[in-house]
C-alpha cells in the first residue's frame, strides 16, 4: 500500500482511514492516521495470534457485505478470522474519550505480561487474558488506579482442551468474555460479570461471531458451508434468552474482510463499518429488527449511510440515491469521484486530492456551500459541538470547521513526519503518535490552536493502544498505563 491515498477513489462514504493490520493481530496504522481507539505498533509487527481483519481500501458499493468469509473458510479451523471483532474493540468503551494527559503523561503502574498476552479495557478495569502458550490459568482484572488485583478466575477447566483464548468484549455493559477455541474452529463465550468475576453462561458460538446492538441484542454470525459467500445471522434478544434466537437470515456476502458494527434504528438492524474513530462510516446491510427481513429500499451491491433520518445509497456505478425513513425516494445524483463524510446532520462530499468540500441537503440533494479547505483527504469528527478535521498529507494540519458556512480554521504543526496514528482526549486535545520514532512517542495538540502542547517519548516501550479511556503502552514482555 502507498503511503498516499490513491489519486481516483470511487464514491462512498467508506472511512479514508482504514488499513490492513500486521501479522500480529495488532492492527498497525500507517498514514494516512486516524483519531484512532486502536493499537499501534511502532515500528515492527511482533509474532502473536492469528491476524485480524480491518477494511481494506476498496470499492465497498460492490459488496452487500464484508466479512472475513474467505479467510474462514479456506483457514477451516482458522484460529483467529474473528480476532479483531473481539479484541478490546466491543462496546462503547472500546471508542471512549481519554482522560486527562492535559500535561506530559506519566506511567502509573507497569504489568508484566507474555507477548502474546490479550488485554482489554472496561470502566471496571484492565482485563487480561491467560496465554496458554505459557501455561496461564487465570482470567484477571487490573485496578485502573494501581495495577493491584481486583479479581481473578480461574478458567483452567474450560480452556484444557482449547486452542487458543481471547478477550470477547462485545457484549452488554457490566458483562466480560472469554472466547475459547477447539483446534476444529468452533467457539465458545464463556460470560463473567466484570464487577466481581462471577460465571453467567456460556454461549455456543459454532464458527461464527458476535455483535451486540445498543439495545442489548446480539447478532451471530455463522458461516454456512454450503457456499462461499453465504453466511446466517440470527438476532436474541439479550445474553438471558441466547439460546432461542427471534430470528434466522441466510445472506449472501462477497468474501472479503472488514470491521462491522451493528446500528439498530428506525425498526432495522444496519451491519456498517466502522473508521478508526469508532463512528460508523458506511453501512452494507438493513434487516429488521423483528423479522430480519430486508427494507424495501435496500439493493444488493450497494452500501448506504443514514444523516438527519434519509438514507443515502451508493451503487456500483458510484449513483447516490436518497430515500426517507418510509423507503421513498427523494432524490438521485450522479457523482464521478470523491468521498462521502457523515458529521452530525451534515453531509459533506470531498474531492478525492482536490481542496474542494461541497455540502449537500440531504433531503433535496442540493449543494448548500462549496469551499476550498486543503488538498487531501480528512479525517472529521464532531465533539462539545465543534467539527474538528485533520489532515496528514503533505503537511499535517487541524481544525474546527463552520458547516454553516464551510469556514475552517486549519493550522499546519510542527511535526516532522506525519503522525502514525491519533487519539481524542475528551479536553479536544489530539494525542499524536510519532510516525518517525522506534520507540512510543507523543505529542499534544489542540485543533486550531498554533503549537504543540507537549511531547514525551517512552524509550522501553514500542506500541501504543486506547483501553477504555487510558492509553496503554507494551513491549514484548510488559504494559505500561499512563495518567
Amino acid at each position: 500500500m502507498s503511503e498516499h491515498p490513491p489519486q481516483e477513489e470511487p464514491l462512498t462514504p467508506v472511512p479514508e482511514d482504514m488499513v490492513p493490520p500486521p501479522k500480529s493481530g495488532m492492527p498497525q496504522f500507517q498514514p494516512p492516521p486516524a483519531v484512532s481507539p486502536q493499537p499501534v505498533q511502532v515500528p515492527e509487527p511482533s509474532p502473536g495470534p492469528p491476524s485480524a481483519p480491518v477494511v481494506r481500501r476498496r470499492n465497498p458499493a460492490r459488496a452487500v457485505l464484508i466479512i472475513a468469509l474467505a479467510t474462514l473458510l479456506l483457514a477451516g479451523a482458522g484460529g483467529g478470522v474473528w480476532w479483531f471483532f473481539f479484541r478490546g474493540n466491543g462496546g462503547a468503551a472500546g471508542h471512549e474519550l481519554l482522560e486527562g494527559l492535559r500535561e506530559e503523561p506519566t506511567v502509573a503502574w507497569e504489568h508484566r505480561i507474555s507477548q502474546e498476552t490479550d488485554i482489554a479495557g472496561v470502566p471496571e478495569g484492565m482485563l487480561v487474558a491467560p496465554d496458554l502458550s505459557k501455561g496461564e490459568k487465570e482470567l484477571v482484572m487490573l485496578d485502573w488506579a494501581d495495577g493491584s488485583r481486583k479479581w481473578a478466575v480461574d478458567v483452567s477447566s474450560e480452556i484444557r482442551e482449547s486452542a487458543y483464548a481471547y478477550l470477547g468484549t462485545e457484549l452488554p455493559d457490566g458483562f466480560v468474555g472469554v472466547v475459547i477455541a477447539a483446534a476444529e474452529g468452533e467457539r465458545s463465550l464463556l460470560v463473567y460479570r466484570s464487577s466481581d468475576g462471577q460465571f453467567v453462561r456460556r454461549l455456543e458460538l459454532g464458527e461464527g461471531m458476535l455483535l451486540m446492538g445498543e439495545s442489548g441484542a446480539l447478532y451471530q454470525y455463522e458461516p454456512l458451508s454450503s457456499a462461499i459467500g453465504q453466511v446466517k445471522i440470527s438476532r436474541a434478544k439479550s445474553i438471558d434468552d441466547f439460546d432461542t434466537k427471534e430470528w434466522s437470515v441466510e445472506v449472501g456476502i462477497e468474501p472479503g474482510d472488514g470491521q462491522v458494527k451493528v446500528l439498530e434504528r428506525n425498526g432495522h438492524a444496519d451491519f456498517c463499518l466502522v473508521g478508526q474513530s469508532g463512528e460508523p462510516g458506511h453501512c452494507l446491510l438493513s434487516l429488521s429488527t423483528k423479522d430480519g427481513s430486508k427494507p424495501s429500499w435496500y439493493q444488493d451491491n450497494s452500501s448506504f449511510i443514514e444523516v438527519n433520518g434519509v438514507i443515502i445509497a451508493s451503487d456500483a456505478d458510484n449513483n447516490l440515491t436518497a430515500y426517507d425513513e418510509q423507503g421513498q425516494r427523494l432524490w438521485d445524483q450522479a457523482r464521478a469521484s470523491g468521498a462521502l463524510h457523515v458529521m452530525g446532520d451534515a453531509l459533506l462530499v470531498s474531492e478525492n486530492e482536490a481542496a474542494a468540500v461541497e455540502r449537500l441537503d440531504p433531503r433535496t440533494g442540493q449543494s448548500m456551500w462549496r469551499a476550498d479547505w486543503y488538498a487531501g483527504y480528512f479525517t472529521g469528527f464532531q465533539q462539545d459541538g465543534k467539527t474538528v478535521v485533520a489532515y496528514t498529507h503533505p503537511a499535517f494540519h487541524a481544525g474546527v470547521a463552520d458547516l454553516a458556512t464551510g469556514s475552517v480554521n486549519l493550522t499546519e504543526y510542527p511535526v516532522e513526519e506525519p503522525p502514525r496514528t491519533m487519539f481524542r482526549t475528551a479536553d479536544g486535545d489530539l494525542i499524536l503518535v510519532d510516525g518517525k520514532s522506534e520507540s512510543v512517542k507523543l505529542s499534544s495538540v489542540r485543533p486550531g490552536e498554533p503549537g504543540i502542547r507537549w511531547t514525551k517519548g517512552f524509550d522501553a516501550y514500542r506500541q501504543v493502544e486506547q483501553r477504555d479511556k487510558r492509553l496503554v503502552l507494551r513491549d514484548t514482555d510488559s504494559l505500561a498505563v499512563l495518567r
